[in-house]
């Protein structure tokens, strides 16, 4: 009715393009939201009230004049306020908004972002900071970047202003940073909106997600060529209408909103190239593809692909279609050149004709766009921002073993800055001019420098503490002793003896260290080893309990022989892999070795089997050797072992796992016990062959030992 009343001239609705493709806009209407365009006349603006008469006496549904404004653009005050009177309706200054969306400010100024503003300061208190842990601090960030006004991002091209402003205000939350104090920003912002899985806190980034919103529209635009945005965008741009893509736009008289969707697409960054590379033209019935520039036959553009073949082109600008004509049986591509081909540019000719010749185009279809990374073609906003994340990350190598969800949120946060070295000890602090005291010694030990990696690891103190866990799972190996490369071997020998309930006591451990530490620094108290032993021991069973349903054990019960863990993992697996051999990962070899004692006799034997992470044998051996006792014959089985080993063509090329089912022999070469006097200075040999080989030593149960017994008991004969 209204597109009607403005095609008989009751009014003029909202002219808008260029002359020879203006396009003529009556109203616009959203369910029951309505914005009608007129011209500022009393004619116009009666017309339009009596329209709406029409429309209540015909269809029964009233207008709600009290809730009704009305609006001038470059009209005197005094003719609005009189139209409105006459109308019955309220009137109203710019800005405003629609749909939610402002309307009026001017450009992308910072009033625009004002309810984003508004929306973050009121969920980000200050007097929240100190009522709530980091971890506390970092889900309510999340929360307000979840219930964001997407449709802002979505539309609107963030300013870096407003951008470095709300990032700000999150970064300052984040640290407990407050009006009256303030804090040390220990990890960069862009670290922290990086994955977890690589190195950062899983926060959204703003600005990735702003771009990944804003290329949803450059998608849109090829693929709704109907739309009456659509039609307004294109009726502004330069160039043809009926384009696919757009064109760059920098006519100050073009729609700025278009203009950063559009300088997002064309940006000459990593997130404009990740775009443009994703976003493919497919070739159909219609002829609006760019044979050059566009992006048709794979994610480049033929230009920059084969520049040689574009500067010798008799024809450089064009539409697909008239580079060839369209056969049954695919293209017939003619392509004319300047002049015949040197040898040395036939390569990429042939190349470049290769790559036509490949293509297939839909002739049932029209042109449209698709998005690459998805089966069907639509874009995916998450598929780009994962994209981009890709591009502007590095890798983590301890992703696995921080973020396990075997400790409290706030303690796996602690262990993820102490593995970067992003906590408050002497050193850090002394970086950032903030520890200006002479003593610069660790608190525990009085002896070294305190760092990261001296507090947690190195200390004599702490170090016997995590020998004492290495020693309770059975393994022996020389450790690394960068917080990082700790954990990430902690967690590859937990993977390699199947002791998963191990998994937290490292956090146990260093989140026990730093209270004790903080104790003897701001409380003046000692170095109590014995109670550090303790607190880790009851922060492990206490985390265990509440990730595990084990109500049948007690607390007490399992404080005493932490061992009990396994039973509660194999029931909740309904497996246990500890009573069967399993194979060693990828890029390791398993030897087993046993010995055999026949006190009758007096005999002994010796036997061993190396096999790869695929269980294939590689090698066997049983052999007779003298007796004396059953220990001295798992050494030899051992001492045999390690040697055929380091002999073998795999010493060079794979990691070795040495597993004895003698406790006796594994805590001599681990220097858990004193060896017998005949027996030291094998013990030293084979100990030294195993530290500087790199090869690790596993006590195991005998049932997970049974093909080297049965190989020991034939050497005996």
């Amino acid at each position: 009715m209204l597109r009607k009343a403005m095609d008989v001239g009751l009014f003029d609705g909202f002219k808008v393009g260029k002359v020879e493709s203006v396009i003529t806009i009556s109203h616009l209407q959203f369910a029951d939201d309505l914005l009608i365009f007129c011209g500022g006349e009393n004619r116009q603006v009666r017309n339009i009230k009596r329209v709406l008469r029409v429309f209540e006496l015909a269809a029964g549904l009233k207008l709600n004049l009290k809730k009704s404004k009305i609006l001038g653009i470059n009209i005197p005050e005094i003719n609005v306020t009189d139209w409105a009177k006459s109308i019955g309706c309220l009137w109203e200054k710019f800005s405003t908004t629609y749909l939610g969306l402002p309307l009026g400010p001017r450009r992308n100024s910072s009033v625009l972002w004002d309810p984003v503003f508004k929306n973050f300061s009121k969920r980000l208190e200050g007097w929240k900071v100190g009522f709530l842990s980091i971890a506390g601090r970092l889900t309510l960030i999340k929360s307000v970047l979840s219930s964001l006004p997407i449709y802002f991002l979505s539309i609107f091209k963030i300013p870096a202003s407003v951008l470095k402003k709300l990032n700000s205000l999150m970064a300052k939350f984040l640290w407990g940073e407050s009006n009256e104090k303030a804090k040390i920003h220990w990890v960069g912002w862009n670290q922290i909106c990086s994955s977890k899985s690589a190195g950062g806190l899983g926060v959204v980034n703003l600005e990735i997600l702003n771009k990944s919103l804003l290329g949803k529209w450059i998608w849109r635009f090829g693929n709704e060529p109907s739309a009456l945005w659509r039609k307004v965008i294109s009726a502004r741009l330069p160039g043809n209408p009926e384009s696919i893509l757009p064109v760059p736009s920098s006519n100050r008289h073009s729609s700025w909103i278009w203009q950063g969707i559009s300088n997002t697409y064309f940006a000459n960054d990593c997130f404009g190239h990740l775009l443009r590379s994703n976003l493919i033209l497919q070739v159909g019935d219609d002829n609006n593809t760019h044979f050059w520039t566009d992006f048709w036959v794979g994610p480049f553009a033929l230009k920059n692909k084969y520049p040689r073949v574009y500067i010798l082109s008799c024809q450089k600008s064009g539409f697909v279609c008239e580079y060839g004509n369209k056969t049954d049986a695919g293209w017939d591509w003619q392509i004319n050149l300047r002049r015949s081909l040197r040898d040395w540019e036939k390569e990429q000719w042939e190349a470049f004709m290769t790559t036509l010749n490949n293509f297939r185009s839909s002739f049932i279809h029209k042109d449209w766009i698709k998005w690459n990374d998805s089966s069907d073609g639509k874009y995916s906003v998450r598929s780009i921002r994962k994209g981009a994340e890709r591009v502007f990350e590095g890798s983590f190598e301890w992703k696995d073993v921080v973020w396990l969800g075997v400790a409290p949120p706030k303690v796996e946060i602690f262990v993820w800055r102490a593995i970067m070295g992003r906590i408050p000890v002497v050193s850090e602090l002394r970086k950032r001019g903030l520890y200006m005291v002479e003593d610069i010694r660790c608190k525990l030990c009085n002896l070294c420098e305190e760092t990261p990696e001296h507090l947690f690891f190195d200390c004599f103190g702490v170090w016997n503490i995590w020998m004492s866990y290495c020693k309770l799972i059975g393994v022996h190996s020389v450790w690394p002793k960068s917080p990082g490369q700790f954990l990430n071997a902690w967690n590859g020998l937990i993977e390699l003896t199947g002791f998963i309930w191990c998994r937290s006591i490292p956090f146990a451990l260093i989140w026990s260290v730093w209270f004790m530490r903080n104790d003897i620094a701001f409380h003046n108290k000692k170095a109590d080893w014995g109670q550090l032993a303790f607190l880790i021991r009851y922060r492990w069973v206490a985390w265990f309990k509440a990730n595990n349903n084990c109500s049948d054990i007690s607390f007490d019960s399992l404080f005493l022989d932490p061992s009990i863990a396994e039973q509660v993992l194999v029931k909740k697996s309904n497996k246990d892999t500890r009573l069967g051999w399993f194979p060693p990962p990828e890029g390791y070899l398993k030897l087993n070795v046993d010995g055999a004692f026949c006190p009758t006799s007096g005999r002994g034997g010796i036997g061993g089997i190396l096999r790869d992470s695929k269980g294939i044998s590689l090698m066997e051996f049983a052999e007779s050797c003298e007796g004396g006792s059953p220990a001295l014959t798992e050494l030899a089985a051992a001492k045999e072992g390690v040697a055929r080993f380091l002999n073998s063509q795999w010493a060079d090329q794979h990691k070795l796992i040495l597993e004895t089912d003698c406790k006796t022999v594994f805590d001599w070469i681990s220097g858990y016990s004193t060896p017998m006097v005949s027996a030291v200075r094998e013990i030293g040999a084979l100990r030294d062959q195993i530290h500087s080989a790199g090869l690790i030593l596993k006590l195991i149960q005998r049932g997970q030992n049974m093909r080297a017994d049965t190989l020991a008991k034939k050497g005996i004969g």
